[in-house]
């Protein structure tokens, strides 16, 4: 064996050996996976692209129940109804009540009590800022109804939605809405929408 590796060379004599091994590994699938090698199907997702968040309005409408009746009465194609008691607001497709969400309206206060009466959307806007004395808040969506007074978004707002301390942490006059609930509200209604709020 010795004369036969010197006069053909060491590497002729293993290479039938390094064959043998090749085949043993390439005929067994579950070899890779007992020296501990990863599959495919375990190796990380590739990552997703995050697209724009806005003005898409991406908030589902929440099924309408049989105690949202507060729109039974309307007939309106489009109604934003708010309730200042109830710290509330309702979406009305003529008697359907499509969407509701916990609302904070204007600390009273201070004399910053949100109007009462009915009007209609004016304009529509995303990602600008409200301004006004001592402050200057940036909103993703911005529906203005009666002057300076709108339904927006309000991000930095830190009590719960539809807590009764509005009264004294509530907002400038505006009718504050979660943000999702504000994405979907802004995807809904056209400028023209009526909007009442009752006291």
């Amino acid at each position: 064996m010795r004369r036969f590796a010197e006069q053909y060379g060491w590497t002729v004599y293993f290479l039938p050996v390094l064959l043998l091994v090749t085949m043993f590994v390439l005929a067994d699938p579950s070899y890779g996976q007992a020296v501990g090698a990863t599959p495919a199907a375990a190796s990380a997702p590739a990552e997703q692209p995050i697209g724009p968040l806005l003005p898409v309005a991406t908030a589902s409408a929440p099924p309408a129940t049989s105690e949202d009746t507060e729109c039974a009465n309307n007939t309106q194609a489009q109604l934003i109804l708010v309730s200042l008691a109830r710290q509330r607001a309702w979406g009305c497709a003529g008697a359907v009540a499509m969407y509701t969400t916990p609302v904070t309206t204007g600390d009273v206060n201070v004399g910053n009590a949100t109007p009462t009466g009915t009007w209609t959307i004016k304009a529509k806007q995303t990602n600008r800022y409200l301004s006004g004395p001592g402050y200057s808040d940036y909103v993703s969506y911005w529906m203005q109804f009666s002057g300076d007074f709108g339904l927006h978004d309000a991000s930095w707002q830190t009590m719960p939605f539809g807590d009764p301390a509005y009264r004294s942490q509530g907002s400038h006059g505006c009718v504050h809405l979660p943000t999702p609930a504000m994405s979907w509200l802004y995807g809904w209604a056209k400028v023209g929408a009526t909007v009442t709020i009752d006291a």
